[in-house]
């Protein structure tokens, strides 16, 4: 069944590798990902591209950056398979969110989830200022009966602690050499000693 939003809506389709948007454009409307997966980045001074965020499913786009002082997209955005994405323009989002609550609940919870995420970052960021802190406080969240399954590539999470990957690296392969850790697969590590994570 079409809901009411999707009246207001025009769909675009992305092929996988394509640009839905850039850093400094103009925020005109809310994006919608619908099907598929995107991949928010950031571009540094040297060329390498710093992965930020990826998003699957109905998600909201860049929703905190359509009001405000300065509505422009933090990040570029680009298409990591074949996605399907709904645009709604800036003036009729005030008349989704008046003919249906729900969609203007969902938005206000996904900028307020938003903002605790980042809150929750920097406060990792500041609390937890070395490589092995940063690597214990993921290792100890990820743990399930004593396995710690990586959500992202080796890449990726030194990207999110903010360090280099050989950095990453050099502590990960110091854990396995004490026998703090036994790596059982990709992105996979057997935990020998939990308490010594938590001393740590």
């Amino acid at each position: 069944m079409k809901k009411n939003w999707e009246n207001y809506a025009k769909l675009f389709l992305f092929e996988k590798g394509e640009a839905i948007f850039f850093r400094g454009e103009e925020v005109k409307g809310l994006h919608i990902l619908s099907k598929g997966i995107a991949v928010a980045e950031m571009l540094k001074e040297n060329g390498d591209v710093n992965q930020i965020e990826e998003m699957k499913g109905e998600t909201f786009l860049a929703s905190a950056f359509i009001f405000g002082e300065n509505p422009y997209y933090p990040v570029d955005l680009r298409a990591k398979t074949d996605c399907d994405i709904y645009f709604i323009p800036k003036e009729k989002l005030i008349v989704v969110f008046q003919e249906e609550p729900e969609m203007l609940e969902k938005f206000v919870n996904d900028i307020s989830s938003k903002a605790q995420f980042l809150s929750n970052r920097l406060w990792s960021q500041f609390q937890y200022k070395s490589i092995g802190s940063k690597l214990n406080r993921y290792l100890l969240e990820q743990e399930i009966k004593g396995v710690c399954y990586f959500d992202r590539s080796l890449k990726e999470l030194a990207e999110f602690f903010g360090v280099t990957r050989p950095s990453l690296s050099r502590v990960l392969g110091q854990y396995v050499e004490e026998g703090i850790l036994e790596r059982t697969g990709r992105n996979q590590y057997k935990i020998l000693k939990l308490e010594r994570l938590k001393e740590k």
